[in-house]
């Protein structure tokens, strides 16, 4: 993690936590319109502006006194996970346990490029899923991108 994502991770999560939101992920990167800090939440009832627009009010003022970019200008953004965001971490595959989830390697495992199937177990360095009846084990390594399974 970069020193500006961890030092602003570090700043404002104890903060968003007494608001009753998880902080999940802080992006530092460059946009069309500059360099944007979005900081990511999460509740089990959903995210709604109201939402962001208090997270964005209340954490402001700590970051204007960290100051995590030193000087340099920066656009605040504050945004749920959104239902195509990437299962990456811990946090990540314990709140999509029981859900169906597709999981794309990098090299083709057992033939397979990609694969779907219900998350059930999340482990240290793997993960297991169910497919048509079966368990499967795999390496968290291996996967290049795990998502939930959207049905529209």
């Amino acid at each position: 993690m970069s020193k500006v994502r961890e030092s602003v991770f570090t700043a404002i999560e104890e903060t968003i936590k007494n608001l009753g939101f998880e902080l999940v992920e802080v992006d530092y990167l460059k946009k069309h319109d500059g360099m944007n800090l979005t900081v990511y939440i999460h509740s089990q009832k959903g995210i709604s502006i109201d939402d962001c627009v208090l997270v964005h009010k209340t954490i402001d003022p700590i970051l204007d006194k960290l100051d995590p970019t030193d000087g340099a200008k920066y656009i605040l953004n504050v945004s749920s996970l959104g239902l195509d965001r990437p299962i990456k971490t811990d946090k990540d595959f314990n709140r999509n346990l029981n859900k169906e989830i597709v999981v794309k390697f990098y090299a083709p495992q057992d033939g397979q490029k990609e694969i779907c199937g219900k998350l059930l177990e999340n482990l240290t360095d793997e993960f297991e899923i169910e497919v048509s009846g079966r368990k499967i084990k795999i390496q968290k390594d291996k996967a290049a991108k795990i998502e939930l399974k959207l049905d529209f």
